[in-house]
């Protein structure tokens, strides 16, 4: 399916990528995990130069040529740490909530 193996395609951070986190990014760089979908979304976290884990939320997308074979992928990632964040605390809070009544 792919020209060139994914490797040589695109080179991840293995070593700056969450361990708990890896064989989830791996399995999702595999070109086959899109599949007929033309975008797929992976939240993981990596560690900054200063050592602090932030989130990234990566969004894949195939890019096709005329026939509709695909010919690239594009990624592209934000921090997304305070949304995770946000989320971690309204899950604690509607939690708390839950067992009070």
């Amino acid at each position: 399916m792919w020209p060139v193996a994914l490797p040589r395609l695109v080179t991840l951070p293995w070593p700056l990528i969450h361990p708990e986190d890896q064989s989830a990014v791996r399995a999702a760089a595999r070109p086959r995990r899109l599949g007929d979908s033309s975008r797929r979304s992976l939240l993981f976290r990596v560690q900054r130069a200063d050592g602090a884990w932030i989130w990234l939320e990566t969004t894949a997308s195939l890019v096709r040529v005329t026939e509709g074979a695909a010919a690239a992928v594009q990624t592209a990632s934000r921090d997304v740490s305070v949304r995770v964040a946000r989320e971690k605390e309204l899950a604690q809070a509607r939690l708390a909530a839950e067992s009070a009544v």
